[in-house]
């Protein structure tokens, strides 16, 4: 794990981390849990924008990693995400 993605966890209080995010493209509640998921991680995120990458890819699930795998950054994966849960 790189050093800025151990160091957003270590300034985290356990309780407040994002979880690891895993849901299936097709699922009903998908785009819902999504939302939610990508807003709680905004908001408890302040990394700089070339951090940001690392810790979202720290963050999901190797299912979902797959669909940014070759993005080369934040904004990129983010978009590449939203089109996946559509």
């Amino acid at each position: 794990m790189c050093a800025n993605v151990t160091s957003y966890f270590a300034k985290m209080d356990k309780c407040l981390r994002p979880q690891v995010f895993s849901v299936e493209a097709d699922t009903v509640d998908g785009v819902w849990r999504w939302q939610h998921w990508k807003n709680y991680f905004r908001r408890s995120d302040n990394n700089s924008a070339e951090d940001k990458l690392d810790v979202l890819i720290s963050l999901l699930d190797t299912s979902v990693y797959t669909c940014i795998s070759e993005c080369a950054s934040y904004q990129e994966a983010i978009g590449c995400l939203e089109k996946y849960l559509r």
